[in-house]
């Protein structure tokens, strides 16, 4: 699991002290996690997630899983492929956009 952390810490890229002031820990507890001295907790595990949502926990835990899930560029042309319209005349009436924070915004026509 350590070195899945680290490729996190090493894709973000930001210093062990910036990542591990994102997760909101301590840096003495990234250092112990990633030299393999303690595991990493479940909470330590899902602030991961939470911040950086493109690496599941899955992923994560387990390591069975493409590091990259589900990039937001291809969730975005799949739903345009299967929504294309039919006919030329159809208008958009609404658009949502999904944000990591989980937040969203609805733009409608």
């Amino acid at each position: 699991m350590n070195e899945r952390i680290q490729k996190v810490l090493n894709n973000s890229g930001l210093s062990a002290s910036d990542f591990s002031k994102r997760l909101d820990i301590q840096r003495s507890r990234l250092s112990h996690i990633l030299s393999g001295r303690n595991n990493a907790s479940l909470d330590i595990i899902k602030k991961i997630n939470n911040n950086f949502p493109e690496y599941t926990l899955d992923w994560l835990i387990n390591g069975v899983e493409k590091p990259l899930l589900y990039p937001k560029t291809q969730i975005i042309d799949k739903k345009i492929e299967k929504k294309q319209p039919k006919s030329m005349n159809k208008k958009i009436n609404k658009v949502i956009l999904f944000y990591d924070d989980e937040t969203f915004e609805i733009f409608t026509n």
